[in-house]
């Protein structure tokens, strides 16, 4: 069978899963509004936009669901009388039931689940499931406007072979006290986000089987001592109540007790006692100020421990010290707390914890002792965060062998002492964002030879290292987001010879050589413009710090270098401005790179100042000298668009052409008038060659001209014949110079 259609949470539901499934489904006949689709015949699934009369699917459909359908009735045998007979599971969600009649799913023995959500029903039968032997599933949630209950109405349903019920967000306000007792085989039930003020003593008395009840956002301050005496119950939860006390919760097979989001001030000595058997405690977002140093003296099973976002004011060394199998420590969000206990076990053999992970973000820390975690060998995950430690002791570390994440972003740390990370030989990341740091050196974090990301995002470093004696062969992520860094130098990156992602963004970074040879080194060596690492405080949210949109190295220089690199400025025309003149205006000292890179206004007042000296016959001169110099500078960088710098050329070009083309036309035009001319005379013109080019007037002697008598014909050597436009081109002149006579 396929179940994905019973989920109880209909919102996971999405179209383009289905559509993903059909793409290997087998595409079966199917009635109009609906469509089916098979793995293989005998397991149909129908889904409908629309649920109306002589409708038939026929008996090869074990699965139905009706989504955004409008409106619609389920009448006397609504089911059956459409050929749905082997139906195993029906969803009807988003969709209005006007009228659910008592027999509307009958005759469907095979019906294992039903999902009936946000349908606008405002009541249902008691015996309207009453046929259905085979019932399992039972979800009927999402309808704010449901009726209170009346004196005819003792029981909810009866459903006698129901395991798991969702009746949540129906703002139900009360149940009476024999609720439940036509469906003794649950197993599971959600009562969460109704409007219960008051659950009567008896009204679990019928569920022998129940294992798991969720009481959450409700309106109950209190739960009857002995309403769960004698019972398996394994998981409760009642976050998001009006509970001032757990005392009286009294389940002996609890495991899991979920107590967020009340108002509960204190946690007195015995007010666990009735819950031994706890395996996971959660007690965040209330206001608990105390909790009494043997509070968790019994609960010698408990692994996971949430007292986080409370108002803690001291945890001594006796709370913990009966909890060896403690795994899962969080008590951030406690600014009060100021301290942490030296933690120490209660005469066991080894005398150490289980933990792995303990959160103490935002409690107000100013120091911690060096013998702080000593009993918890097995500590990988460790969050100081957001406190006001100045730094650690050093050999803090030595004891915690297998510690693999630290967070100490956004204290008072201002220096990384040589000995503060001795003993994190296995450290694999760090995070010391937020933090004023002016420096940093290689030397403190050779001691964690492990150590493969760093995050100094947020600090106040004007140089990645101040001081690199050493390659720092580990890192192979940092990220320097944020801070005041000018220069990025080669070495320093030398220092990090694995280094594979780097963040620089949100840096007052300077344009200089340094920079376009760190940028170069960065490029031949594979390393990436890198986010931002995840911080390790805001795991449990999932909160990723901003980042920039550069994903090439490229982009950075651009930005960078945007303001140096706009390549030179167009030819200006000159100008009848009378300054005074300015003596030395171009110095000779252009080979330095910083002189050379000429800004449009300053070459444009250069020239301003120019045009006064010589009556302008100087100017060009400066000028090209000018442009010669930018021409030889390095400027224009490989990762710059060319199309932003143009030549000075690109206006004039055309402009000559046509200048070009417009005279060798007025030249025909006039030589067509003269022919005309002279054919309305009687003869044509005569059109003889140039002087120059005729045959016998020229002599090499002398490397000169020598002219003869026209009438003479001195035979010369066949010469290849030329073109008409080498004959007539302007450039056949330049090459000769007339000898003076």
């Amino acid at each position: 069978d396929d179940d994905d259609d019973d989920d109880d949470d209909d919102d996971e539901y999405n179209e383009d899963d289905d559509d993903t499934d059909d793409e290997e489904e087998i595409v079966m006949p199917c009635p109009d509004y609906c469509r089916c689709s098979a793995q293989y015949a005998a397991s149909t699934t129908a889904r409908c936009s629309k649920l109306v009369d002589k409708q038939v699917f026929g008996l090869a459909v074990a699965h139905l669901r009706i989504e955004n359908a409008g409106e619609i009735q389920l009448g006397p045998h609504a089911l059956r009388a459409r050929d749905l007979q082997q139906l195993e599971s029906i969803t009807i969600v988003h969709t209005r039931i006007s009228v659910i009649d008592r027999t509307a799913f009958d005759g469907i023995p095979y019906l294992f689940a039903i999902n009936l959500s946000r349908n606008g029903i405002i009541d249902i039968h008691p015996d309207t499931f009453q046929n259905n032997t085979q019932l399992s599933l039972l979800t009927i949630s999402g309808h704010p406007f449901w009726r209170n209950w009346t004196v005819a109405k003792d029981y909810f349903l009866d459903a006698q072979s129901v395991t798991e019920l969702d009746f949540s967000w129906n703002s139900m306000p009360d149940l009476p006290p024999s609720a439940f007792k036509k469906m003794p085989n649950l197993t599971y039930l959600n009562l969460k986000q109704n409007r219960l003020g008051k659950i009567e003593k008896k009204i679990f008395e019928p569920l022998d089987s129940l294992l798991e009840l969720d009481l959450s956002g409700n309106m109950l301050d209190d739960l009857p001592r002995d309403i769960f005496k004698g019972k398996g119950l394994q998981t409760l939860r009642i976050s998001e109540n009006a509970f001032t006390t757990l005392a009286t919760i009294n389940a002996s097979k609890l495991t899991f007790l979920h107590a967020s989001s009340n108002k509960i001030q204190t946690i007195g000595k015995d007010d666990l006692a009735g819950v031994p058997s706890l395996d996971k405690l959660v007690v965040s977002f209330n206001a608990i100020k105390k909790i009494h140093s043997h509070a968790f003296a019994h609960l010698d099973q408990l692994t996971y421990l949430d007292i986080s976002d409370n108002r803690l004011t001291s945890i001594n060394e006796h709370h913990l010290k009966n909890n060896p199998r403690l795994q899962i420590l969080l008590m951030s969000d406690n600014p009060s707390l100021r301290s942490l206990p030296v933690f120490k076990m209660n005469g066991l053999k080894y005398d150490t914890y289980s933990i792995y992970r303990l959160e103490a973000a935002n409690c107000g820390l100013e120091h911690i002792k060096p013998e702080t975690f000593n009993t918890m060998p097995a500590l990988t995950s460790l969050n100081l965060a957001k406190n006001k430690l100045t730094g650690l002791p050093n050999g803090l570390f030595e004891p915690l062998s297998s510690l693999r994440e630290l967070d100490l972003s956004e204290n008072d740390i201002t220096t990384v002492p040589t000995g503060m990370l001795r003993g994190a030989s296995t450290l694999n990341k760090l995070n010391l964002a937020g933090n004023p740091l002016v420096a940093l050196q290689v030397t403190p974090f050779l001691q964690s030879p492990g150590l493969s990301r760093l995050d100094v995002s947020k600090c106040q470093l004007r140089r990645i290292w101040s001081e690199a004696r050493q390659p720092l062969k580990s890192i192979r992520f940092l990220s320097v987001r944020g801070n005041q860094l000018e220069r990025i130098t080669v070495e320093e990156l030398k220092a990090m010879p694995k280094l594979s992602g780097l963040d620089t963004s949100m840096n007052p970074l300077v344009c200089d050589n340094e920079f376009v040879e760190a940028i170069q080194w960065l490029s031949s060596h594979g390393v990436t413009p890198m986010e931002t690492l995840k911080y390790i405080s805001n795991i449990k949210n999932g909160e990723y710090a901003e980042a920039e949109g550069v994903t090439e190295w490229s982009d950075l220089a651009k930005t960078v270098c945007s303001d140096e690199f706009d390549g030179p400025p167009s030819r200006l025309p000159k100008k009848a401005s009378v300054l005074k003149p300015v003596d030395n205006i171009f110095s000779d000292d252009t080979d330095d790179e910083e002189n050379s890179e000429l800004s449009k206004q300053d070459l444009e007042a250069d020239i301003a100042k120019l045009n006064t000296l010589d009556h302008g016959q100087k100017i060009d001169e400066l000028t090209e000298d000018a442009w010669n110099e930018l021409d030889k500078t390095e400027e224009y960088r490989e990762w710059y668009v060319p199309e932003e710098s143009h030549v000075w050329y690109d206006g004039v070009f055309w402009p000559v052409l046509i200048f070009g083309f417009g005279t060798v036309a007025i030249l025909l035009i006039v030589l067509q008038f003269a022919r005309f001319l002279a054919n309305r005379r009687g003869r044509g013109p005569v059109i003889r060659p140039p002087l120059l080019l005729r045959q016998g007037l020229i002599d090499n002697k002398n490397c000169g001209l020598v002219y003869k008598p026209l009438q003479e014909e001195i035979p010369t050597p066949h010469k290849p014949k030329r073109g008409s436009f080498y004959s007539s081109s302007t450039f056949h002149y330049d090459k000769i110079v007339p000898e003076s006579v």
